[in-house]
């Protein structure tokens, strides 16, 4: 069924919105490195503890205890400047445990903080949502030694700020987005990480496996020197396992999938979710979304929930060959409207060469310009024919995009409202796999927060087509 998805990962948490029904975000994670979400019966939703906080009156409810609000950049700041700490360690040693307990080590990086195997930077999140990072590397031979560098996620407006406080014969604290942060975040600020399920740079590179890291040698190496180095040595441990934080193929066989010890992965889901949120809400802007939202949704969905199967259990209802066709057309003809191929030779050699991601990367263009390629937080680059879409598990970041746009379009696109539901976790993820409601087992598909009926699905295809064809 292609890139069905039918498991899903962390989902960060998000404030209500202003509009009737408020609706909370699901998630199917139940406990992730240090906190633990509580279940509810079949079919209520699951919300994250980063949501709660912005709703607290709804605690008692759920008996979860009170919730912190999550540590920003502004409280990091604040706390250095109240107890005048001058120096690297102190600062370090000043974050919040849960800041040290979630982290990642980059055995070589390619960011303005250098890094070497003995000597790694280390990345360092908030663990409900990674809305706050902080790194630093070791050795007084690296660039940006002195610096302590964040990156912040605005809920509100869905944008990432980039900051570093540098330490020396004072301390400074930078502007927002300096300008030697956005050569390579760009000049709208968005993560940089790898895709699932390899980081190239980190220890745990592999599906966050320490073993066949870059070097199993160099991170025992690290290890055995990290409690007598006045910087790693604020990085909390984890006595249960000697490697963390991350697993060993041997002695955590058992725990190899656990999220505790999964923070490449982890990271890179909670940031993920982030940028897909700042795309959808850009897009949301677009002039092309706003008078082809149908159009745009159409090619959003999946491939195996879009096409024409001789099965009529899978077929999208109501949907011809020359639909495809007509429909791939329009946006090859909406691309050249936008961006005439006489003006813009290399985005048309680019598109030459995309082969099966031909229709995203035309959407791509459409819904958020020439700059964006594959709407990736991956190290700036094109996407050719060979580079699959980037990915934070089992979900693509078009996935997520997508599940923002559909859900926002449920309020404007009223023919929608029936084919899509919030389904609880413990009602879609039944703990036994013969029993769960989602595919292949049962008859619902989890779209990144968002579920639908198969059935109901293969109405939607040729709902949305005949809205398309009244925008071309």
């Amino acid at each position: 069924m292609g890139r069905m998805l039918l498991v899903r990962s962390l989902q960060i948490g998000r404030s209500f919105s202003a509009r009737a029904p408020p609706r909370a975000l699901h998630s199917t994670i139940q406990r992730d490195a240090f906190r633990l979400i509580p279940g509810t019966a079949a079919g209520e939703p699951i919300m994250s503890l980063a949501s709660l906080a912005f709703a607290p009156a709804l605690l008692s409810l759920l008996g979860t205890a009170a919730v912190a609000s999550p540590v920003t950049y502004e409280d990091i700041a604040q706390t250095i400047k109240d107890h005048r700490i001058a120096t690297m360690p102190e600062a370090i040693a000043s974050l919040p445990a849960e800041m040290r307990s979630n982290y990642t080590l980059m055995g070589t990086s390619r960011s303005a903080q250098n890094a070497s195997p003995l000597f790694p930077r280390a990345i360092l999140f908030e663990s409900d949502s990674a809305a706050l990072v902080a790194t630093f590397n070791g050795h007084s031979d690296q660039a940006n030694y002195n610096r302590l560098e964040f990156m912040q996620y605005r809920e509100q407006t869905k944008e990432f700020e980039l900051r570093f406080i540098s330490f020396g014969s004072s301390v400074k604290f930078s502007e927002k987005n300096p300008a030697e942060c956005l050569h390579c975040h760009g000049q709208s600020p968005r993560p940089i990480w790898g895709t699932y399920e390899r980081w190239t740079g980190s220890y745990g590179d592999v599906f966050d496996n320490s073993r066949p890291s870059l070097s199993y040698k160099d991170f025992l190496g690290f290890l055995g020197a990290k409690n007598q180095h006045d910087r790693y040595r604020s990085l909390l441990s984890d006595s249960k396992h000697p490697l963390f934080p991350y697993a060993d193929n041997g002695a955590d066989s058992d725990d190899a999938e656990s999220h505790s010890l999964r923070p490449n992965d982890r990271l890179g889901n909670f940031l993920g979710r982030m940028f897909a949120a700042k795309v959808a809400n850009a897009v949301k802007q677009n002039p092309y979304f706003q008078t082809h939202r149908a159009t745009a949704l159409l090619g959003l969905l999946h491939e195996s929930e879009f096409y024409i199967s001789d099965d009529p259990t899978l077929a999208c209802e109501g949907l011809q060959p020359e639909d495809l066709v007509a429909y791939d057309q329009q946006i090859l003809k909406d691309l050249h409207g936008a961006y005439p191929e006489n003006q813009y030779p290399e985005l048309y050699k680019d598109l030459a060469v995309q082969g099966y991601w031909t229709r995203s990367f035309i959407l791509e263009k459409l819904l958020s310009g020439l700059s964006t390629y594959n709407w990736s937080i991956e190290f700036p680059g094109k996407r050719l024919v060979e580079q699959p879409l980037y990915s934070v598990g089992t979900v693509t970041t078009e996935d997520l995009v997508a599940a923002e746009l559909f859900e926002d379009s449920l309020f404007s696109l009223p023919e929608l409202k029936s084919h899509f539901q919030w389904k609880g976790s413990s009602y879609l993820y039944s703990p036994s796999y013969e029993q769960r409601a989602v595919a292949p087992y049962g008859q619902w598909y989890d779209r990144a927060g968002l579920a639908y009926n198969i059935g109901s699905m293969r109405k939607v295809c040729g709902l949305l087509f005949s809205l398309a064809k009244k925008e071309w």
